[in-house]
């Protein structure tokens, strides 16, 4: 498996392709990348350096996220920690090019998580976990009707090709966000009771 080019040849392929085949259509929904050319797409491909392909099919993938959790997730407390974990730290899709389906992996990098009270972000190169795991977490300082956590995911991709297994691996390759529910953040309150009195016969 290659690393890929630099930035600039990355974009070199990126031409060619758009060169090569004059016009394009691309169904983002579908994952699919088709020539305005009528010739035959397995004549087109055999005409395509390899890289080329890898990079037209790396420029269409998309994912919705890496799976962003929170708990707890109906609300939280001020002075409680609330855990943030991704539950989807690889995202394996493909991307029909040519006629022919392109494998793409999308590993994660880096994840940082916004809270939704103004603190700075947690960064982390950890998904992290439901509780007891206490990888990434946040204590909120006060109480306010609602906070958003939203997790922005750095990727990195992995493209092979299916015929040639020709490879690319490309660091930063695509950014994501996404929010979780908003959460109520509340002050807890503590009372006082006779309960442990009771249980003693007094």
């Amino acid at each position: 498996m290659a690393e890929a080019p630099p930035a600039v040849s990355a974009q070199t392929y990126r031409r060619r392709w758009q060169d090569f085949l004059g016009c394009a259509w691309v169904d983002y929904d579908a994952g699919l990348v088709g020539p305005c050319d009528t010739r035959d797409p397995e004549e087109l491909r055999n005409e395509q350096d390899p890289l080329t392909l890898l990079y037209s099919a790396l420029d269409v993938a998309t994912i919705d996220g890496a799976g962003l959790r929170i708990q707890p997730w109906i609300q939280t407390f001020v002075g409680v920690p609330t855990l943030a974990y991704a539950t989807q730290p690889i995202v394996n899709t493909s991307v029909n090019v040519l006629g022919l389906d392109v494998p793409v992996e999308f590993t994660a990098r880096e994840y940082s998580f916004d809270f939704g009270d103004g603190s700075q972000p947690l960064v982390s190169s950890e998904p992290g976990a439901p509780y007891p795991d206490m990888t990434n977490f946040h204590i909120y300082q006060a109480p306010q009707d609602f906070a958003t956590v939203t997790l922005t995911t750095t990727w990195s991709a992995k493209v092979v090709h299916p015929e040639t297994g020709d490879a690319i691996f490309v660091t930063g390759a695509l950014q994501t966000t996404e929010s979780a529910h908003p959460l109520p953040v509340r002050k807890a309150k503590g009372y006082l009771t006779d309960t442990a009195e009771e249980l003693r016969g007094r």
